[in-house]
């Protein structure tokens, strides 16, 4: 099991930026359980990367969220929620609605010196943005779908034709 962040921002732990995660967006986040194990998650704090774009405007944005993100202790992946993440690329963009959107990585603030901190600082050749990027999606197993006459995959016992098939 992993140690759990030593550093703690108004009583919010800090993410281990020692590892790559692996990202979800959650319309449902309260209650969210670790969509790869199934383990309850924990709130914690980080900062995002962000490329946003709407009809007009392109923007990289940094973004920080204290409450949320959740990571899961067993398995290299944080939840996101969507609708928070929707709220402030729109704050990001003027008010423009967004098109598209992609989440580049994590930052590791705690690696910017303390005096170059400032959002407006960061990304500069001077100061570049220390950025751990995310683990690419897991890939979904294929399922195949039986021919006619074969079993249903629901374990119903009946032929595919006369089970899921008429769905």
């Amino acid at each position: 099991m992993q140690e759990k962040s030593q550093r703690i921002i108004d009583g919010i732990p800090i993410v281990d930026m020692s590892k790559s995660y692996r990202y979800y967006l959650s319309d449902n986040f309260d209650g969210e359980k670790c969509p790869e194990c199934g383990e309850n998650l924990e709130v914690q704090l980080c900062v995002l990367k962000i490329f946003e774009a709407s009809q007009n405007l392109e923007s990289d944005s940094i973004v920080n969220l204290a409450k949320q993100s959740k990571f899961c202790n067993i398995c290299p992946v944080v939840v996101i929620d969507n609708k928070a993440i929707q709220e402030l690329i729109a704050e990001g963009l003027d008010g423009e609605p967004v098109t598209r959107f992609s989440l580049k990585g994590l930052i590791d603030v705690e690696a910017v010196p303390k005096d170059k901190r400032r959002y407006d600082q960061l990304g500069t050749p001077e100061n570049p943005i220390p950025m751990v990027p995310f683990l690419p999606p897991l890939e979904k197993p294929k399922v195949k779908t039986p021919q006619r006459n074969e079993p249903c995959t629901c374990g119903s016992g009946l032929k595919y034709k006369n089970c899921c098939a008429k769905l």
